[in-house]
């Protein structure tokens, strides 16, 4: 648990177009002159990284600034913030890898765009049990349906939020 806390009810959550995941390589692989390479296990905590961008208000924008600076230490210090993988909205302790970029919004004047990358330590997921449940009991199909219906469902909110955040 870190110190501080992602406040979500200022800065929001990310923008979802741009936004994934990639895990840091956590193998060893030696290339052998015949046979296939040998391939070890360095570290089973596996970092992971996310590309994270917001679109603020300029006022927004100046407390993010403050929060950064003083809160995190320019960006050192490790948070507790939501990171969106397959689970859903999870609660993960994050920092920034690096710093952040703003650039204002040429679209919309006043708006500013925000990109940074964020690292957490080890990425939220199902346990070892949790898996073997879900392989065993696993409807393709139905998984497929409902994500089918809910991207419909984004889709119309995306677009309801892009004309929403005109005003």
């Amino acid at each position: 648990m870190a110190e501080q806390k992602w406040p979500t009810h200022v800065f929001g959550y990310p923008q979802r177009t741009g936004y994934g995941y990639k895990d840091q390589e956590n193998k060893d692989r030696t290339d052998v002159e015949a046979g296939p390479a040998q391939v070890r296990r360095r570290f089973s905590t596996v970092p992971s990284t996310f590309p994270v961008t917001f679109v603020w208000p300029g006022a927004t924008l100046a407390v993010f600034d403050a929060w950064y600076r003083h809160k995190l230490l320019d960006g050192e210090a490790w948070f507790d913030g939501p990171l969106i993988t397959g689970e859903g909205i999870t609660e993960h302790t994050i920092r920034f890898k690096g710093g952040y970029e703003a650039k204002a919004d040429p679209a919309r004047p006043g708006r500013w765009i925000v990109s940074a990358e964020w690292e957490t330590e080890q990425r939220a997921g199902l346990t070892e049990a949790e898996l073997d449940d879900l392989i065993a009991t696993y409807d393709y199909d139905a998984v497929t349906a409902s994500v089918e219906f809910e991207e419909i469902t984004d889709a119309v909110n995306n677009d309801l939020d892009d004309a929403l955040s005109i005003f």
